[in-house]
């Protein structure tokens, strides 16, 4: 029915062509930094995936009820700190945080957009380094103000959530970095918070996103490269998917 829709709409509407909206906005490069659990971590991950229980040093425990969950606690590892059972954070490496300090020497004077998954992603990234958050529990003055500041060029980095900064934001006034410290399973929560940047307005002619990826776990699947169709997308992850549980079944 599209083509229909389209078709007794088209004397009400300008559609502007694909071609003409590429043209005007930016070029986006993406790039894979990738960190390997230590020893500890990958442990705690492997006991994860086998056998969807793991006990820490102190006496803490994890215990998974399916498969859905245990795929956030993995994740949760590969960030560096993970949820036990009474809902304490267990600290298991600074892995990720360390290659965000060489991402963001390496970035000198250029600023960044920070995108985390968890409020213990956020705690820690806090810990780092003081930055200002946009999330959508501030009031609308206050997130009208920082969004503001951060166009003006006053914050050198910005923390958010793909799903408070996710839509209806303009954020290309105030640099041309977006670090993914966290992944996420959505394309469209992927795609929406890349276009803050990668927008009309934006003065760079190139934005770049830096995705920081545990090696050898499931985030090698998280952000696999944006495809013309969700189809594809679907398709691709799939296939990712069976070839890291041969690779599993093999080791």
């Amino acid at each position: 029915y599209e083509q229909e829709i389209q078709d007794r709409i088209k004397h009400l509407c300008y559609r502007i062509p694909q071609s003409e909206v590429a043209a005007a906005l930016p070029a986006v490069v993406e790039r894979e930094h990738y960190v390997d659990l230590p020893q500890k971590a990958r442990k705690i991950y492997t006991e994860l995936e086998n056998d969807f229980f793991t006990i820490f040093d102190e006496g803490e425990k994890i215990l998974i009820e399916n498969v859905a969950i245990r795929s956030g606690k993995q994740q949760q590892v590969c960030q560096g700190a993970v949820y036990d059972d009474e809902g304490e954070v267990q600290k298991v490496h600074d892995e990720k945080i360390d290659m965000l300090t060489a991402l963001v020497e390496d970035l000198g004077d250029e600023k960044a957009i920070i995108i985390y998954s968890y409020k213990h992603d956020l705690e820690r990234l806090r810990q780092w380094r003081d930055a200002p958050v946009l999330r959508s529990s501030l009031s609308e003055s206050k997130f009208d103000k920082l969004q503001s500041e951060w166009n003006a060029g006053k914050h050198q980095i910005v923390y958010g959530h793909p799903k408070s900064i996710g839509h209806g934001l303009n954020l290309q006034g105030g640099g041309f970095n977006m670090i993914f410290f966290g992944l996420t399973w959505s394309a469209d929560l992927y795609d929406q918070a890349v276009g803050r940047l990668a927008r009309t307005g934006q003065k760079a002619s190139t934005v770049f996103v830096h995705r920081i990826v545990a090696r050898n776990t499931i985030e090698d699947g998280l952000m696999l490269p944006r495809l013309a169709t969700r189809k594809q997308s679907q398709a691709r992850f799939l296939e990712f998917f069976e070839n890291y549980q041969r690779r599993k079944n093999r080791k």
